[in-house]
């Protein structure tokens, strides 16, 4: 989800200005590759092609958004060979695509189409006010709700149950890890034990494989314990409860 590398990135750019000896790479590198929040130029999940936000973001130093010098020669191209500007009515194709503009809305997360729901709601979310923390936890509560009864409801976990949980389960880690990722190192030690209660051994290791086990300094600026033993503890816990229950 775009939305809390946004939030981060603008973090980041503040405290990359207070340092004298980083400006080159504020402007070589932040400004030169565009490196700034992500938008409706590089990001499907936006559509406002004239968000000023992002050009604001860039207007530090003296440095402009790079597209803008684009759009400058672009426009004086037009202004040369007048005929081009058909292209940029609806005669000439433009304004096809995109023609909806509609924002999303917030709807109930079903275990049938769990991962589209949760995208569909983190994106209507921020639409609605991207800074209420509560609206994010509720969205996360009941994700991990639907996590529990795609993995714990059924007599046994199925290959197409385990496939979605897995997707929303990597999707819901990425996205707690930059909000809320004590809540999260909370609720994947419960689910830990309880797949290793119904000895679903296969998942466990799709958690290994992928990295969903605590959140902590390696993802998420929340920790800074570069040695914290816990998330290592984590993994290997599990290995010695399948060594116990095979």
């Amino acid at each position: 989800i775009p939305l809390f590398f946004n939030q981060w990135i603008y973090k980041f750019r503040d405290e990359l200005l207070k340092k004298t000896e980083l400006l080159d790479f504020w402007k070589n590198e932040m400004v030169a590759k565009e490196l700034g929040p992500l938008w409706a130029r590089d990001c499907d999940f936006y559509d406002e092609m004239d968000d000023p936000k992002p050009v604001e973001f860039y207007k530090q130093l003296g440095c402009e958004a790079p597209w803008l010098k684009e759009k400058d020669t672009t426009e004086k191209t037009e202004a040369q060979h007048p005929l081009n500007l058909m292209s940029n009515t609806a005669a000439g194709g433009a304004g096809i695509s995109n023609v909806s503009g509609a924002k999303k809305s917030l709807k109930k997360i079903t275990k049938e189409n769990a991962l589209e729901d949760y995208k569909n709601n983190m994106l209507a979310q921020q639409d609605i006010n991207s800074d209420d923390e509560e609206a994010y936890k509720k969205i996360f509560g009941e994700v991990r709700d639907i996590l529990w009864q795609l993995l714990f409801d059924e007599p046994s976990l199925t290959e197409e149950r385990s496939k979605m949980a897995a997707g929303l389960l990597q999707e819901y880690k990425t996205d707690a890890c930059f909000f809320a990722p004590y809540d999260y190192n909370t609720w994947i030690e419960k689910v830990r034990d309880e797949l290793f209660k119904r000895k679903y051994f296969d998942f466990w290791k799709i958690i290994v494989k992928e990295q969903l086990g605590l959140c902590w300094a390696k993802d998420s600026d929340f920790f800074d314990d570069m040695d914290d033993p816990k998330p290592m503890a984590f993994y290997k816990s599990g290995d010695e409860l399948m060594k116990h229950k095979k």
